[in-house]
């Protein structure tokens, strides 16, 4: 990834952690990692970066997106099957 799209996933640690743990709490029965939430991060910033271009920043992805919507959409692609 390249600088111009800001911080990476795992250099906001504290707000992934607890992006993490506020939809565990929310769907507890929807088991997934931290280390799948942090891979499918990485790999929507970028979705979404390709879209932003020089604007993008995980600041304002992490800001305008809907986690609990996301989480279980990650979910489902895992395979997670109480998603």
């Amino acid at each position: 990834m390249s600088k111009k799209h800001g911080l990476r996933t795992t250099d906001y640690g504290l707000r992934t952690k607890l992006l993490y743990h506020f939809c565990r709490m929310q769907l507890p029965a929807v088991e997934l990692t931290l280390e799948h939430l942090d891979r499918h991060l990485q790999r929507t910033f970028e979705l979404y970066g390709a879209k932003e271009g020089a604007a993008a920043s995980w600041e304002r992805y992490l800001d305008n997106f809907y986690p609990l919507d996301w989480y279980l959409a990650v979910a489902c692609v895992e395979g997670e099957r109480h998603a």
